[in-house]
């Protein structure tokens, strides 16, 4: 008798758990914010465009230097995206290679894990990253994904960087 109580009390729970799990929606922001060096502003306004059309996301875009935008983050700007660029001694595959300036947000639990997008021939290389405050998760990671996609490589590769 005790046993079945266990049972029954378990297959309950497990049927709360499942039916909040459910319940969650993970929604697209109908505006975004994107931070990103100046040097990329080709690609992300393309970038932007092309979520504004799949999505219907507006994407509200700030550029400028790496260090200027590092430092409105460190004095609590919350783009939910950041693009930031600089150069790197580590070699491409390691997992230290990317922009120090936004290894550095990471560090300080600014921004979460970043990629590199894009590298330019003076050995800059480019990575974004999504604010760890931000609410828009899922457009955000609609912008990095877009840099991953065919068209956005290609976009990339025919602004003079690589990947």
């Amino acid at each position: 008798m005790k046993i079945k109580r266990i049972c029954a009390v378990a297959v309950a729970i497990g049927a709360c758990v499942i039916s909040m799990t459910g319940c969650v929606n993970f929604k697209r922001a109908k505006k975004i914010t994107v931070y990103a060096d100046m040097n990329l502003a080709p690609i992300v306004m393309a970038d932007a465009t092309q979520i504004e059309q799949r999505f219907g996301t507006q994407v509200q875009m700030r550029f400028g230097t790496t260090d200027a935008l590092k430092q409105a983050v460190e004095n609590g700007d919350t783009p939910d995206v950041i693009i930031l660029g600089g150069k790197t001694t580590e070699r491409k595959g390691s997992y230290l290679y990317g922009s120090p300036a936004l290894r550095e947000l990471m560090s300080k639990k600014k921004v979460d894990n970043y990629v590199s997008i894009a590298a330019d021939n003076e050995g800059n290389v480019y990575s974004a990253g999504k604010s760890l405050s931000s609410r828009n998760y899922v457009s955000g990671q609609d912008v990095i994904n877009y840099f991953y996609s065919t068209p956005g490589r290609s976009l990339i590769k025919r602004s003079g960087f690589t990947l």
